[in-house]
């Protein structure tokens, strides 16, 4: 864990001159001065507490919610005990791949019937299933899910391992330990996980768990006394994502065509896998006055199977928080662990923003607050945050009801 992090690249630079246990000091409280002068208050004053709320968890059901399922990310699996509950034996189930054709336009692969379990070995972020009742005469439709989908892209990874080796080639012995897979390759994994409108006061009233798991299990940095940019989503992610200031073209251009380097762009250059992913395609990030991307930004986009999902409003219940009987933001949260099983020793950056549970409810946290401390135990559990900088982030508090007009909500 003392390893120096030289590989990270800009606009994280400063990162790599440190080792890991000089991050404290590196993100150490900035000394006092009369120009920047934090103010501290009491996260559970009175005036907040009026508004705050603690939720217990999404209550989701759904009859046929379990029919289908999909295990080590891409092993699509029949329930055959809740096919007999249901007592329909002549049962007829196919999937079809989802792919990308533009920003806001999907289309489906030819439909392949499987019986039992499949492994699909499409190129695709996400599978629709149907399944149908069947009688001498015709088929009824009997279940419809749309599952996300995560394994290796082939092309893509022909391409990564062309670029990871050109860097190891400091000398012909290094570069045929790393091809037989001998040597640890010098590389450190990102994970960003954002979660939309969720203030640091905020977190510690209503995600006491989450936050302790990252303070004392994970040993997690404090940013106590960082702040936003601007006022919602949009000018508080792009700096952080290209460095640049939040001014574009307002004439809903595609935000890819306008002169900006992503992050994600710097580690695909140095032979990252490369996913980013958002739980809604309404209210997304780079949308805001724009046309989102005119390319897929990464290697693992999530905006075509989130369509899927959403265009097919009956699999949503519960004011759209649970989608066939699984909680959406749990589901988000498999997908990105699934992610970095698969890549476990390869490197990867993953960045995912939640926002369909907390955007317009400052209380929304506590709904979800199991679900992404149940997250983090499964990563550090799987010995999946090895060599893994995490970041834990939002970006900005709630923006509007009461609570704004607080001593400490202003």
């Amino acid at each position: 864990m003392s390893q120096v992090l030289d590989v990270i690249p800009s606009p994280l630079y400063l990162v790599g001159l440190f080792k890991i246990q000089d991050l404290n000091r590196l993100f150490a409280a900035p000394p006092e001065t009369e120009e920047c002068k934090p103010h501290f208050h009491d996260p559970f004053h009175e005036s907040a507490m009026e508004y705050t709320r603690i939720h217990p968890p999404f209550s989701c059901h759904h009859n046929e919610s379990g029919l289908t399922r999909v295990e080590r990310g891409a092993t699509l699996i029949v329930n055959s005990t809740l096919v007999t509950s249901l007592k329909a034996t002549l049962i007829n189930c196919s999937y079809q791949a989802i792919y990308r054709l533009s920003e806001n336009s999907y289309d489906f692969s030819a439909p392949q019937v499987f019986e039992d379990e499949v492994k699909i070995r499409l190129v695709t972020d996400g599978v629709r299933v149907r399944c149908y009742l069947k009688n001498a005469t015709s088929q009824i439709q009997l279940y419809e899910n749309v599952h996300y989908i995560m394994t290796e892209k082939p092309e893509i990874e022909k391409k990564l391992q062309q670029r990871m080796l050109r860097r190891q080639q400091r000398s012909t012995s290094d570069t045929e330990k790393y091809r037989t897979g001998k040597a640890i390759p010098s590389y450190m994994n990102v994970l960003i996980v954002g979660i939309d409108s969720v203030s640091r006061f905020n977190m510690i009233r209503t995600m006491n768990r989450t936050r302790r798991f990252l303070l004392t299990r994970l040993h997690a940095v404090d940013f106590a006394h960082y702040n936003k940019i601007g006022l919602n989503t949009f000018p508080n992610l792009l700096p952080v994502m290209t460095g640049k200031k939040p001014h574009v073209d307002t004439g809903k251009q595609y935000i890819d065509k306008q002169g900006f380097r992503f992050l994600w762009q710097d580690f695909e250059d140095e032979g990252y896998r490369t996913m980013f992913a958002e739980d809604t395609t309404f209210m997304n990030i780079f949308r805001f006055a724009q046309r989102g991307f005119a390319g897929q930004p990464t290697h693992y986009y999530s905006r075509i199977v989130e369509m899927a999902k959403e265009r097919s409003s009956q699999l949503f219940t519960n004011k759209e928080a649970c989608f066939k009987g699984t909680p959406s933001d749990e589901l988000m949260l498999d997908n990105m662990a699934e992610f970095a099983r698969l890549y476990r020793h390869k490197p990867y950056f993953g960045f995912q923003w939640l926002t369909r549970t907390t955007h317009d409810d400052m209380n929304g946290g506590s709904r979800v607050d199991g679900y992404y401390e149940k997250f983090l135990s499964q990563l550090l559990e799987e010995n999946l945050l090895n060599n893994t900088l995490l970041a834990f982030v939002s970006d900005h508090g709630i923006r509007c009801a009461g609570y704004r007009s607080t001593p400490i909500g202003r």
